[in-house]
């Protein structure tokens, strides 16, 4: 939801938080991102939860909702989330990290069936 509400802000106030993309990244690959995704009451609880502390004056919260959540951003913006992306790996990995193509691929797949 957070990247929802980020990839809704103007582009003057958007923040590039691309290391969430691999905290989904991860947790797609753990199998919790699925599980949590079939699970609507937690969706819906969580989804309250924000409306009611993170309440964003510029954030149309109807749009968070299975068919409409837009987890991926316009691809205009794709270089700028790429660019956080490899300037978080170079100060917090030591080993191999997935590249951010692999990330949003595997992320467009997961959105694209929570949507449907």
């Amino acid at each position: 939801m957070l990247l929802h509400e980020e990839n809704c802000r103007e582009q003057k106030a958007r923040r590039f938080l691309a290391r969430y993309y691999y905290d989904i990244y991860c947790l797609m690959q753990a199998g919790i991102a699925e599980k949590a995704a079939r699970d609507l009451d937690l969706f819906q609880r969580i989804l309250e939860h924000r409306m009611f502390y993170f309440k964003h004056n510029w954030m149309d919260y109807g749009t968070i909702a299975p068919g409409t959540l837009r987890i991926l951003p316009l691809q205009e913006h794709m270089a700028d989330w790429a660019s956080d992306y490899r300037d978080m790996v170079k100060e917090m990995f030591y080993g191999a990290a997935p590249s951010f193509d692999e990330i949003i691929v595997a992320i467009k797949d997961f959105q694209d069936r929570f949507n449907t």
